[in-house]
C-alpha cells in the first residue's frame, strides 16, 4: 500500500516492515469511528514503545473534515486519504470503521469489520501481542 498522509507526505507500509502495523480504517462522517478513537489512541500510547505502528486509511472523506477529525479527537498517528476506498479494498474492507492487523512480514491477519466494540480490550491486546510473536 502506498498513499499519501493528509498532510500530504508519501507513505508506503513497506517502510515498516519489520514491524507490526494496525490500519484504522474510518472516515470523518462514520459515528462508530468518532465514539471508538480514544480507544485507539490508547492502544497506540500503549502499544507503540513496543513497536506496534498504527497507520489510518481515511475512507471518502475530504481534506478538511478529515482534518478536523484527527485535530478534534487528538489521533496520533498518521492517516493516508483513500478518497475512492481503494486502499480499503485492496485490504478487502468494505466500510468504515474496520481494523487491518499486519505483521512483522507484511501479511494481512485478522481483520474487525465494523465497531471495535464488538472486542474487548483483552482481546484487542491478544491480537497486538500475537502481531509481535509473529503469529
Amino acid at each position: 500500500m502506498t498513499g499519501r498522509t493528509l498532510e500530504g507526505k508519501a507513505v508506503t507500509l513497506a517502510s515498516w516492515r519489520g514491524h507490526p502495523v494496525v490500519l484504522v480504517f474510518w472516515g470523518a462522517w462514520c459515528g462508530p469511528c468518532r465514539d471508538e478513537q480514544p480507544r485507539l489512541n490508547a492502544a497506540y500510547a500503549r502499544w507503540t514503545a513496543h513497536g506496534v505502528a498504527f497507520l489510518g486509511v481515511d475512507m471518502r472523506d475530504d481534506l478538511g473534515a478529515a482534518l478536523t477529525f484527527q485535530r478534534q479527537l487528538h489521533v496520533p498517528y498518521a492517516s493516508v486519504a483513500d478518497p475512492d476506498v481503494t486502499i480499503a479494498a485492496g485490504y478487502d474492507i468494505p466500510a468504515a470503521p474496520a481494523l487491518a492487523f499486519i505483521d512483522a512480514q507484511g501479511r494481512v491477519g485478522d481483520r474487525v469489520l465494523g465497531s471495535l466494540g464488538v472486542m474487548s480490550d483483552a482481546a484487542f491486546d491478544q491480537e497486538l501481542s500475537g502481531l509481535l510473536r509473529g503469529s
